[in-house]
């Protein structure tokens, strides 16, 4: 049994099964591991931009018109740093909602499906 470095102090207890019959001339492993499954935070869904529309010559030179129009206006009279970025970040967003819109993302479908419960069905009314 192979363990990195990193996980080797997980491993509580291994032993070797040498009387399992598993037709081989292996030995079977057993082995007891300490896990600590973390919490994983629930984070809100991200909504991409829709950016395949820019490859269209038309929403690309609007796109690039409002952005220059957010840089003209709203960024010459900002001193700050911090302040700029957050104004820049603020007009390309917004130009971005204007002009591209988010992606539609496709609904996603259960894998059963009205097929696979009829032929579920099926298969357990043969076995009764």
């Amino acid at each position: 049994m192979l363990v990195d470095r990193r996980h080797c102090r997980n491993v509580c207890d291994v032993r070797s099964m040498r009387g399992a019959e598993i037709e081989s001339d292996h030995f079977l492993v057993e082995a007891k591991i300490r896990l600590k499954i973390k919490r994983r935070e629930k984070t809100s869904e991200i909504n991409k931009w829709d950016i395949g529309k820019l490859n269209k010559k038309e929403v690309k030179k609007e796109f690039i018109r409002e952005v220059r129009d957010v840089q003209n206006t709203h960024l010459e009279e900002v001193e700050d740093i911090n302040e700029m970025w957050n104004k820049a970040k603020k007009g390309i967003n917004e130009a971005a909602e204007k002009i591209i819109g988010k992606e539609e993302r496709p609904q996603r479908n259960s894998w059963v499906d009205e097929e696979c419960q009829i032929l579920l069905e099926e298969s357990l009314q043969q076995n009764d």
